[in-house]
């Protein structure tokens, strides 16, 4: 009873203004900081109470406390209602913010809520209270915050766990009004959002909107159904996911029952009508034009009996004609560009319904006589005259154009029925004749203009067949010439129908489908522009109706002025109505700029520029209930594309030919050959440069393997040439021992001349002992020949070791040559290291010194090398010197001996020994010799890169120098600038310093002075009292004080002055470190 007691209390309405914001805060405050639940209760039922008269109070003070109150209370069912009903009423607009074009307090409502994704869990969360109006409430507001933001609300919802999964659940809620909630809330929800489409699918709601479509008796159903069929639209919208899940779920069956309408049904109210045409659109989504699943949904469909159905729909005898003419726009859909099925529907016969009846829009009379379903669409296009059945014309011509889409086959045999039935004299209505809407003169073509247009219309979409149609409607003639009938063809015929209606001032809509079925059946078309020009009154009716501006409109004088240029552009100089002459026509009847200006005056017409084929079941009608469609979309898309090639036509030569479609043909093949034949080159020539570039990375790899290489290699020839100095060194050992060889036998063939003299004496002796002697000697010659074969083996050491100088002389030539390469690798190297070392000495003199040390190096290297080949050039001509006089006095011996052969033998043996031994060593000095020319060539070339190598040095030291120089000269002025600098900067320091010494003065003075000011105030506070002396003493005073200021302010200008040139102190001295830098 007490809480009642305060929700009543609460929800009384103050009398003022601001009585009521102080309770609105209270009840904030309370709703807020209130402990007990019964409080919280009250407070939001006392906002609930100012919400209408106190909106923006109530929001701005209590929104958040509202919304911590359904966080904080949402298992009170009592609280969390109220709650919500409270933040639905801020929702709702009062009568003032109704006439702003936005609601701004919704949308900070919205933005509270949408800010964090917790606020809308928490809406979802609270959905699984089962009350009624918790369940409804919440549905509510999560649709009007959705109404408010929509994109982030569904980012929120996205986000939300088990978010969808709960929505989609209050679908099986059998309470009418949360279902109806939660299929406008999931309507808006998915739209446009393909993520949120697929979850929704996917939690089984298509089937649980067709159990709601068929509890509410399905298209008889009321808004209820409508919505569901809504919902199902925007799932499957472009979402072909949807779209497969709809057909794998069994759901087309379902969706075909509810276009099955019972016979002889007449109740069509305006909400069955309504939903049967969601039916027809739903069906339209799974064959949008253009889709990649649209042949695969034509024959699903199909096969699901839906075509059939939907022909049934619109043969139907009571068929609403609305649903009627959205039936047939449906039913040319699931034929467009599918040949089978065109087929089999073009063998369907349907009962033939006359619905141009005259009576009521609705009423029809039916007979028993079946048609082809073709013939039954064209006859409602041309002999159905009521204004009221506009539509169904459209959607009967729409279906006729579905039917000739991708399909010459099916446009050639209809133009060739439609001159079969033109030539045969019946005249049933049954059988509404194509050729004599468009060739004939119709009577009633005031009363009905769209007659001749829809049969204009039709013949648009077979020409876009190609010109083998075009030939064949050409090849159709009026009048028999063996009875003397003048024979006149068909575009004869239509431009005749063309003037006779600018001449009779007939419905405007007739002359545009004449000039717009002219325009493209003349299009690229030399024989068909000749036909036309053979009339040549034709021609001049529609220059004359273009140069009478204020006959026509603008519309038709657009028109006529297309058709004009397209003769003439494709007309020539062999025409009935030559070239030349029609220029001149055209120019001194019409006049370039005005042709101009009228083409653009068409091409910016509202119904040009704006045209939508989309919008022509939608058209406005005009004063005389004619709906405003004047264009086809053929025509339009002809038009547009062409315009600035018509627009110029007149600045093209008339005197040459325009080139023909067979020429353009000709040369876009060329081109395309050409193009082809670029394309090939320049992807030849893409493999060229791939192929160039992997080879100059193999190069490059290649090179850098081969620097490595060299690099090594130059290490290895170092190293070998370290090998080849100790070489050197034993060969040189090898030589001094020689010559000590050579010491000792000079040595022994002196003590040999002294012991000949002695041998002489003893020869008598010797001659006696010889026979003693005998054995022992062939003892010795036994050993001799022992020795001997031991010198044969040191020979053929010798010569092996000889071969082995010589293998090793090769290696070294290879590794010469070698060095060469690497040396030229070198060269290069040093060439690019050229400019590095330039850089290198112009940035310190370091590298100068180190240069310098280097070529010093160099320098003594070179000269050493040149004194050790010297000296062992000087040891190689002494060793040869000596052995030639060592064998020339063995020679003079052996023959100043010769007499004393037999007892010189030994010593012949030894000397032969010897002179063995000689020859090896003069073989071993020829190797070297050989050995020592190679050397020789090395350090040549060696000295000449060394000369080429300084005379680069030098050049990068004269280079050096002068940068030297250039730099000593540079520093040398900034050395100047900087002693000018410096001594400006003493000058400076010196006025700062005299600055500062009188700045010390001031100070004193400052002090003293105001030492004195004190000493002066109190004499003031002591003489105060007296009149007349304070009055002098007044006027002393103030003198004083005026010397006081005088002193001050001198003291304050030092001051300033001091100051002052500290700061020109510190702009100096950054001035100067700037300069000095």
């Amino acid at each position: 009873m007490q809480d009642l007691l305060s929700g009543i209390l609460a929800q009384t309405q103050p009398k003022q203004n601001t009585t009521a914001t102080d309770t609105i805060t209270k009840l904030c405050d309370r709703l807020l900081n209130s402990t007990l639940l019964e409080d919280r209760r009250a407070a939001v039922l006392g906002l609930k109470g100012f919400c209408r008269e106190y909106r923006e109070a109530v929001v701005t003070g209590g929104l958040r406390g509202l919304i911590a109150e359904l966080q904080r209370d949402r298992l009170d069912t009592e609280t969390v209602r109220a709650t919500l009903e409270t933040v639905l009423l801020l929702f709702m607009s009062d009568n003032a913010s109704k006439t702003a074009d936005v609601d701004y307090i919704a949308l900070w409502l919205a933005d509270e809520f949408t800010q964090r994704e917790e606020n809308i869990t928490l809406l979802i969360d609270i959905l699984e209270n089962n009350d009624f109006y918790v369940r409804l409430y919440t549905l509510q507001l999560l649709a009007a915050i959705l109404s408010n933001r929509t994109e982030r609300t569904q980012q929120c919802v996205f986000a939300a766990p088990l978010g969808i999964s709960r929505l989609v659940s209050t679908l099986d809620d059998h309470r009418e009004a949360i279902q109806n909630d939660a299929v406008m809330l999931l309507l808006h929800l998915v739209d446009g959002h393909p993520d949120i489409q697929k979850l929704v699918a996917f939690e089984n709601t298509f089937d649980k909107t067709f159990i709601i479509i068929e509890r509410e008796g399905g298209v008889e159903g009321g808004v209820m159904a409508r919505d569901c069929l809504r919902l199902i639209a925007n799932l499957l919208r472009f979402n072909p996911s949807n779209q497969n899940l709809f057909r794998e779920t069994s759901c087309i069956p379902r969706l075909s029952n509810l276009m099955i309408v019972g016979k002889g049904d007449t109740n069509w109210d305006a909400q069955k009508v309504k939903n049967l045409i969601l039916v027809l659109e739903i069906c339209r989504l799974f064959v949008v034009e253009g889709s990649l699943g649209t042949p695969a949904n034509q024959n699903i469909l199909f096969q699901a009996g839906v075509l059939m159905n939907v022909l049934r729909l619109a043969f139907a005898d009571s068929t609403n004609i609305q649903v009627r003419a959205m039936a047939l726009v449906t039913t040319g859909d699931l034929i467009r560009g599918n040949e089978e099925i065109q087929e089999k529907f073009a063998n369907i016969d349907v009962p033939y319904i006359n619905v141009s009846v005259p009576g009521e829009p609705n009423h029809i009379q039916l007979e028993a006589e079946v048609i082809p379903v073709i013939q039954a669409l064209l006859n409602w296009t041309l002999s159905n005259s009521s204004i009221y059945a506009f539509d169904l014309r459209v959607g009967a011509s729409m279906c006729l154009e579905a039917y000739f889409s991708n399909n010459n086959g099916t446009r050639i045999a209809f133009l060739e029925d439609a001159m079969d039935a033109y030539f045969n004299d019946s005249r049933s209505p049954k059988n509404a004749k194509l050729l004599s809407a468009l060739l004939d003169h119709e009577t009633d073509a005031r009363t009905d203009p769209y007659r001749t247009w829809f049969a204009c219309v039709i013949m648009l979409h077979i020409f876009e067949g190609g010109q083998e149609l075009k030939d064949l409607a050409r090849s159709i003639t009026i009048g028999d010439e063996e009875q003397g009938e003048e024979v006149v063809t068909a575009i004869q015929t239509v431009s005749a129908n063309l003037v006779a209606s600018l001449q009779y001032n007939l419905d405007t809509r007739i002359p545009i489908a004449y000039i717009m079925l002219l325009s493209v059946w003349l299009y690229e078309d030399y024989d068909a522009i000749d036909d036309f020009l053979s009339e040549g009154s034709s021609v001049q009716s529609l220059v004359a109706d273009v140069s009478q501006s204020s006959s026509h409109d603008v519309l038709v004088e657009g028109m006529c002025t297309t058709v004009l240029a397209v003769l003439y552009g494709y007309s020539t100089t062999s025409s009935p109505v030559p070239r030349p002459v029609l220029h001149r026509l055209l120019i001194s009847r019409i006049g370039r700029d005005s042709f101009i200006m009228k083409l653009r005056l068409l091409r910016r017409h509202s119904l040009v520029r704006d045209f939508n084929s989309s919008e022509i079941l939608s058209a406005e009608k005009d004063a005389t209930g004619l709906p405003k469609v004047f264009f086809n979309r053929v025509f339009i898309d002809f038009f547009k594309d062409r315009y600035s090639r018509l627009e110029k036509v007149l600045d093209k030569d008339p005197n040459r030919d325009p080139i023909s479609p067979e020429a353009i043909e000709a040369q876009n093949e060329l081109a395309i050959e050409t193009m082809e034949n670029l394309q090939k080159e320049l992807e030849a020539l893409k493999s060229q440069l791939a192929a160039t570039e992997g080879e100059k990375q193999k190069t490059e790899e290649s090179l850098a393997e081969e620097k490595q290489k060299a690099e090594t290699s130059l290490a290895s020839s170092a190293v070998k040439m370290d090998a080849l100095s100790r070489e050197r060194e034993k060969l040189e050992t090898e030589l001094q021992e020689s010559e000590s060889v050579i010491k000792k036998l000079q040595d022994n063939l002196a003590a040999a001349g002294k012991e000949l003299t002695d041998e002489r004496e003893k020869s008598r002796e010797i001659e006696r002992k010889l026979g003693n002697t005998a054995q022992s000697l062939g003892m010795e010659r036994n050993k001799l020949e022992k020795r001997v074969k031991e010198l044969d083996d040191s020979a053929r050491r010798a010569n092996n070791r000889i071969d082995n100088l010589e293998k090793e002389l090769g290696k070294s030539k290879e590794r010469a040559l070698q060095a060469e390469s690497a040396l030229r690798a070198l060269k290069e190297s040093s060439t690019n290291e050229r400019a590095k070392l330039e850089s290198k000495v112009k940035q310190s003199e370091e590298s100068k010194t180190f240069a310098h040390s280097m070529l010093e190096e160099s320098e003594k290297k070179n000269k050493q090398l040149s004194s050790k080949s010297d000296q062992l050039q000087t040891l190689l001509d002494g060793f040869k010197t000596k052995a030639n006089e060592l064998q020339s006095k063995i020679d003079s011996l052996q023959s100043h001996d010769s007499d004393k052969d037999r007892q010189l033998d030994n010593l012949q043996s030894e000397i032969t020994k010897k002179q063995v031994h000689i020859s090896a060593l003069q073989a071993e000095l020829n190797l070297s010799q050989n050995a020592l020319d190679d050397l020789r060539s090395e350090t040549a070339t060696l000295r000449n890169r060394l000369s080429s190598a300084e005379e680069e040095l030098k050049d990068s030291k004269e280079r050096f120098e002068l940068d030297l120089k250039s730099s000593q000269e540079k520093l040398a002025g900034e050395a100047s600038k900087s002693v000018y600098l410096q001594k400006e900067l003493d000058a400076k320091k010196a006025e700062v310093e005299t600055l500062q010494s009188s700045l010390k003065e001031s100070e004193e003075k400052m002090d003293d002075l105001l030492l004195v000011l004190s000493d002066l105030e109190d004499k003031l506070q002591k003489n105060g009292e007296e009149g007349e002396e304070n009055d002098a003493e007044g006027d002393d005073e103030e003198e004083e004080e005026d010397d006081l200021t005088e002193e001050v302010g001198d003291v304050n200008g030092d001051a300033r002055l001091k100051m002052n040139g500290s700061i020109l102190e510190g702009q100096i001295d950054e001035d100067t470190e700037d300069e000095v830098d």
